[in-house]
Parts: structure tokens; sequence; C-alpha cells
């Protein structure tokens, strides 16, 4: 059996659900928005965080596990993630972007029409 307190993975999927949001605040908004949205954010963090129960422990037979994992592979894979399996048009269009924003320089433009 393999277990693990439930308020870490509580945790754990809080923070996950929470960056790209902070990084949307603080990259996207006005400054005096990003910092009332991040407060709130923060703010509603530690509220839930501190509610949780951090006694709760939960098990999981380490056959259930891998059965949960499998799936999560074969949707991964069915998916076209990272290039395997099929991947619809306009991952064409992702993938370029993802390989520019890695091996060139930040920020990145493109001109269209020669204009940038």
């Amino acid at each position: 059996m393999f277990s693990f307190k439930i308020s870490h993975l509580k945790s754990l999927a809080f923070i996950y659900i929470s960056l790209p949001i902070l990084i949307f605040f603080l990259g996207w908004l006005k400054l005096p928005i990003a910092l009332f949205a991040t407060a709130i954010l923060f703010y509603c963090g530690y509220k839930y965080l501190k509610s949780l129960d951090v006694n709760n422990l939960q098990t999981i037979s380490y056959k259930n596990l891998l059965f949960i994992i499998l799936i999560i592979l074969c949707w991964l894979l069915v998916s076209g993630t990272s290039g395997f399996g099929y991947q619809a048009t306009d991952y064409l269009k992702h993938n370029a972007l993802f390989k520019d924003l890695i091996t060139e320089k930040w920020p990145i433009s493109y001109a269209v029409n020669g204009k940038e």
C-alpha cells in the first residue's frame, strides 16, 4: 500500500492551478490591478491551505496506482503531447512557437509582410 497525506496533494494541486494565474496577473495586468489581484490570490490560497486537515492519511494500493499512471500515459499518447501519437494541424504552430521560445533570444518577434 502507498500512503500519502491528502493535504499534500491538495496543496500541490492548488499551487499547480494558481501558478499560471499568478503569471498572468503579473505579466499582463497593469501593476496596481496585478498587485491587488495577486494579494487576493495569496489571501485565498492562505485561507484554503490553512483549512486543510493535515492529519488525514490516504492509502492506495500499488495496483490502483499503476492503473492510474497507465490511464494518464494512454491519455497523453492519444492527445499528441510531445510529438507521440496523432497531432492536429495546429500543433505545427504550437511546436514551432515552443521551439522558438527555447532556442531564440527573448523577446521573440516575428516579421509579417515585412513588418515586425
